[in-house]
């Protein structure tokens, strides 16, 4: 009976790790586009020209964007020309926004996008501490 069990308790592991979970399918360029469209439309209450509009600024700045790439870490200068470009990049969404979006749609539109930068940082990894950084000296002491 005891090696009933054992086996038993060796193979379940097993059995659990054979069923592989379904691995999750990206969604496409136009696909993503049309979601954020519709979900600015919903939180934003857009008219179907306003759609449009923001529609076709989406879209323009989709297609400029460039493919992650993870290869070599950047260089300092090129890492502050991509900084420099992204925070370019957001300004032009800023001001194109601006010029499609009444007041209040804006200050709303405005506030969901500093909510989903906060939640964007608040999902990323943690930085590495340095060894003693970030702990009390006391911890430092031994202990007997």
């Amino acid at each position: 009976m005891k090696t009933t069990y054992f086996l038993f308790a060796l193979a379940f592991p097993l059995m659990v790790l054979a069923q592989a979970p379904e691995s999750k399918k990206a969604l496409t360029k136009e696909q993503r586009l049309e979601l954020h469209t519709k979900k600015m439309q919903l939180a934003l209450e857009l008219s179907e020209d306003q759609t449009a509009s923001v529609r076709a600024v989406l879209e323009k700045y989709q297609s400029e964007r460039p493919k992650r790439e993870k290869t070599n870490p950047l260089s300092s200068d090129e890492r502050y020309e991509m900084m420099m470009k992204q925070m370019d990049t957001k300004l032009a969404i800023q001001k194109e926004m601006k010029s499609i979006l009444n007041e209040v749609q804006y200050s709303n539109w405005k506030e969901n996008m500093s909510r989903n930068q906060r939640e964007i940082r608040s999902h990323q990894k943690p930085k590495k501490m340095h060894r003693n950084e970030g702990r009390s000296p006391s911890t430092n002491r031994k202990r007997n």
